[in-house]
C-alpha cells in the first residue's frame, strides 16, 4: 500500500474539541491498520461520510487506489455531543452519519472530498459544535488526570464519584471504561516514544509505563493484534535500528 497522510492542527476556535484534521491520499490499494487512540473521527470519502467510533482493537481499513479521504479527529469525550450519540453505542463501528440522524454534512463534504479540501468538513463540525452541549466535565477531568499519570483506582476519590458512576459516564463519553482508556494512553505513549528511544524493547516498555516487557507484549497483542516488534515494524517501516528484546 502507498498513501500520503497529513495531519493539520484544528482552527484555534475548535481546539477545545478537535485534536486535528487530516487528509489521506491513496496511490496504491491496500489495507491500513487503525489503532486505538481514545478518539472518534468523522471521515469523508467517495464512499460517504462515516462516524468512526472508539476502537478497542485493531481496525483494518481498506483503501482504494486514487481515493482521497478527509477527516476530523475529536479529542477523547468530545464527539458524542456533536453526533448526538453516546460513544459506547458506536464502539468498534463505522456508521454512516445519516444513520445517526446527522444529515448536515453530506452536500458540503462531497465537494470537499473531490477537491481534497478540509474546509467544508471543518465548517460543518463548527456548525454542529455551536449547538452541541459541552463534553462531560467530570470525564474531561478524569481524562486529564489519567494523562497526567493518575491511577484509575484513585479517580473516584479525586472526582467525588463512585466507581460505578465514573465507569457509566466514561462509557457514554469515551466509549469504554477508564481502565481501557488507560491502556490506550499507554499504547499511544509507546508509539510516541519508539522513534526516539534507542536500545531494547525492555527499556521502551519501562519508559512507556509498562511493568515489564511481558506486560507490554500482552497489551500490544490485546490492542493491536501484534507483538511489539511487529507493531513497530508496521508503524515505523523506515526505522534504521530495530529494537531488540
Amino acid at each position: 500500500m502507498s498513501s500520503t497522510y497529513r495531519e493539520l492542527p484544528p482552527p484555534r476556535h475548535l481546539a477545545a474539541s478537535v485534536a486535528c484534521v487530516w487528509v489521506r491520499e491513496v496511490d496504491a490499494a491496500g489495507t491500513h491498520l487503525v489503532l486505538p487512540d481514545g478518539c472518534m473521527d468523522i471521515v469523508a470519502s467517495s464512499a460517504g461520510v462515516l462516524a468512526a467510533g472508539p476502537d478497542t482493537g485493531p481496525a483494518p481499513s481498506t483503501l482504494r487506489a486514487g481515493e482521497a479521504i478527509v477527516g476530523v479527529r475529536f479529542l477523547p469525550g468530545a464527539a458524542p455531543p456533536v453526533l448526538g450519540w453516546p460513544a459506547n453505542e458506536l464502539r468498534d463501528q463505522r456508521v454512516p452519519l445519516e444513520d445517526l440522524g446527522v444529515k448536515s454534512f453530506r452536500a458540503a463534504l462531497e465537494a470537499g472530498v473531490a477537491k481534497k479540501d478540509l474546509t467544508p468538513l471543518v465548517d460543518a463540525v463548527e456548525r454542529r459544535l455551536t449547538d452541541a452541549p459541552p463534553p462531560d466535565p467530570v470525564v474531561q477531568q478524569a481524562i486529564a488526570e489519567l494523562a497526567g499519570g493518575a491511577r484509575v483506582t484513585d479517580l473516584p476519590a479525586r472526582l467525588f464519584l463512585s466507581e460505578r458512576q465514573l465507569r457509566r459516564r466514561f462509557h457514554a463519553a469515551v466509549g469504554y471504561g477508564p481502565k481501557v482508556f488507560e491502556r490506550v494512553l499507554r499504547l499511544q505513549r509507546l508509539l510516541a516514544l519508539a522513534p526516539a528511544t534507542p536500545g531494547s524493547l525492555a527499556r521502551l516498555a519501562a519508559e512507556a509505563g509498562y511493568a515489564d516487557h511481558a506486560h507490554m507484549a500482552a497489551e500490544c497483542a490485546r490492542l493491536t493484534g501484534l507483538p511489539p516488534s511487529a507493531l513497530l515494524d508496521v508503524r515505523f517501516p523506515q526505522a534504521q535500528e530495530p529494537l531488540a528484546a
